[in-house]
């Protein structure tokens, strides 16, 4: 697990800077970075780039929410169909990444590997990631059965691939004129005021022959599979999301938790209670996966100022490690607002440190 984005890596390349840098190095390099505001060129740039970042992340957790939401067990692809989701897998760092990966499986009809795509960029060798990743599956049978408690035939494997926000042309020359091993299908989903789910059978210009999964999905898909409202998605954020969302999520968790007990500030939190907040989140996450992110969450944000360290909290045992969100009271809409914008431009500084760290050991 590493911290999404451009900021993956900050605390090695932070480590290796100060151990190779003197420290007129590095008042140099990145002294003048702290008194920047968000005028500035350099830090205005980063912010708009970060920006982007979010809205992608943003987008890609719209569409792993929405599949997830489909496969699970009484929702609208499971409970009308066979196939229900076993596993989801987020590959930032993959080599056939960044992406996020859904296993879902049927008795019946196999395992389809769904690869879902949300940014223009990552649609280059889409044909070739979607191959290879169910290639990896079935090399790695043996050990996913185990993983997810499954029963995988190695001889009913597809693939498909869900874009959002991407006209499937930007996919489709991927898929022209190859020699098939794996089947692959094409799902859409379209977002408004409902998250529909649709089979992209054709493809103008592209000379290519679509494939549709078997049994009812596939009738379901080509009818388009309305799935759920916008704003009430089944999930409202994994335990490895993007390290922002997961922060704007904290101040009513907290509020809800502490607002009974008077020992406790409301918005101080402690490792114990966070690596607690990310197990409760989508698949039952394993605790020791949740306190390495914990760990992981606690060091960025701490690192880029968006929480500071407690001595002696009030309600907690001595040996805990309690930090605060720095804030106060719950905030109003403006308020919050506010608060995520500079929860941005801390980062934004940070991502610039993170630079100039990188060009500093290149």
């Amino acid at each position: 697990m590493t911290i999404r984005g451009k900021a993956n890596s900050w605390k090695d390349l932070r480590d290796e800077f100060i151990d190779e840098a003197t420290d007129a190095e590095q008042e140099e390099i990145v002294g003048e970075i702290d008194e920047l505001d968000e005028t500035d060129e350099p830090l205005q740039d980063e912010l708009e780039e970060y920006q982007e970042e979010v809205k992608l992340y943003n987008r890609r957790f719209i569409l792993r929410a929405t599949l997830t939401s489909a496969f699970q067990f009484g929702n609208a692809l499971a409970s009308e169909t066979q196939w229900e989701l076993a596993d989801s897998l987020s590959f930032d760092q993959h080599e056939d990444g960044p992406a996020d990966l859904f296993v879902a499986h049927s008795g019946s009809h196999g395992t389809i590997i769904v690869l879902a795509v949300v940014q223009r960029e990552n649609t280059e060798r889409t044909y070739e990631r979607i191959q290879s990743l169910c290639s990896y599956i079935e090399s790695e049978m043996r050990s996913i059965e185990e993983d997810l408690s499954v029963i995988i035939d190695e001889d009913n494997i597809e693939g498909a691939v869900a874009i959002s926000r991407i006209q499937p042309r930007n996919v489709a020359s991927d898929f022209a004129k190859k020699d098939d091993h794996w089947p692959v299908s094409v799902w859409e989903l379209v977002s408004g005021e409902q998250e529909t789910i649709s089979l992209v059978e054709e493809f103008d210009g592209v000379d290519w022959t679509s494939h549709s999964p078997d049994g009812e999905l596939s009738n379901l898909l080509s009818d388009g599979v309305k799935l759920a409202d916008t704003e009430h998605l089944a999930f409202d954020l994994f335990y490895d999301s993007h390290h922002q969302r997961i922060y704007q999520y904290l101040p009513p968790h907290l509020d809800k938790i502490h607002g009974n007990d008077s020992d406790k500030t409301t918005f101080h939190i402690s490792r114990k209670e966070l690596v607690e907040f990310l197990q409760a989140r989508q698949g039952a996450v394993m605790r020791e996966k949740a306190a390495s992110r914990a760990d992981e969450l606690i060091n960025w944000w701490d690192y880029i100022g968006a929480i500071s360290k407690v001595s002696d909290p009030d309600g907690y045992d001595d040996s805990a490690n309690v930090y605060t969100l720095r804030k106060r009271r719950m905030l109003t809409k403006n308020q919050s607002e506010k608060i995520k914008n500079q929860y941005q431009i801390k980062v934004a500084k940070a991502l610039l440190r993170r630079s100039k760290h990188e060009q500093y050991l290149s």
